[in-house]
This record gives structure tokens, C-alpha cells and sequence, in this order.
């Protein structure tokens, strides 16, 4: 199943460290077409398979998320 993750951010650089860290880091190789960040809305989006899931909260998390959700893919 793929699932939409949504994380909110203080800062438009830490949007930018976790689309690094996302693509480079923990999970080398991520999609970076998967990946969408909304600078005026200080948000990110990925679109993810449920086995990465817990990799991507947790750069979110270590990135001090003001709020992460969760929905279903829905092709």
C-alpha cells in the first residue's frame, strides 16, 4: 500500500534538509519526483510505499515536525 505523509516545518532550510535526508540519507535513492515541498506552506510531502514509512517519520521527527499526517494513496 502507498501512503501520502504531510509534515509541517518552522523553517524553509530545515524543508530543505529533510528533502536532503530523505533523498541521501536514511533512505538512499528515494524518488526525489515522490518528493513535493511547498515553501510558502513550509510543508513536505512524499509519497511512500508502507515498508518506508517509519524511515520517513522518523527524519521528520528528527527534524522537530510541528505536525505530520498520514493518508492512503489513492490512485
Amino acid at each position: 500500500m502507498t501512503k501520502i505523509l504531510t509534515a509541517k516545518f518552522a523553517s524553509e532550510d530545515t524543508l530543505k534538509n529533510v528533502e536532503d535526508d530523505i533523498m541521501n540519507g536514511q533512505i538512499s535513492g528515494f524518488p526525489n519526483e515522490k518528493i513535493f515541498v511547498d515553501k510558502d506552506k513550509k510543508e513536505i510531502k512524499v509519497i511512500a510505499s508502507t515498508a518506508i514509512v517509519s524511515g520517513i517519520r522518523g527524519i521528520f521527527e528528527a527534524h522537530g515536525a510541528d505536525s505530520v499526517t498520514e493518508s492512503d494513496w489513492k490512485d
